[in-house]
């Protein structure tokens, strides 16, 4: 797993290319900072995309993003589990919510993020921030 690009300061944003077609986005969002409309704002226009969800038990569904509200809580439609065998009880679930806050990343088709764009807002919102602390 490579970086793609430098450090992000204060915005938390991790964004990595996992693979050829898919890249791995994640937020370390301080507990008593509110969410960042930036990602807020990313999100959305992957609304009726195929993504996957990390859980922070380990547990990854992929499945079609529906809605994702400011805290970054997320509705997927059609999903399937990666590691089925593992975790057969949720084999008969086909729509899920999942709660921002035990979300460890989300996994996007690279097709789908345009990561210099992604990057320059971050850099942007990070100096906005700064500049709003002083």
């Amino acid at each position: 797993m490579a970086t793609a690009g430098p450090d992000f300061g204060q915005s938390n944003l991790t964004v990595r290319t996992v693979s050829k077609n898919t890249v791995q986005v994640s937020t370390f969002a301080h507990p008593t900072q509110p969410p960042i409309m930036l990602f807020f704002s990313f999100f959305k226009t992957l609304i009726d995309h195929e993504v996957t969800v990390e859980l922070k038990n380990d547990i990854q569904i992929r499945g079609t993003l529906k809605s994702v509200d400011q805290y970054l809580n997320i509705k997927l439609d059609d999903i399937s589990v990666v590691e089925e065998l593992k975790y057969p009880h949720l084999s008969s679930v086909k729509n899920v919510f999942i709660r921002g806050s035990v979300v460890r990343y989300v996994h996007l088709p690279a097709n789908h993020v345009d990561v210099p764009l992604l990057e320059d807002a971050t850099r942007r919102e990070a100096a906005a921030q700064s500049a709003k602390a002083k």
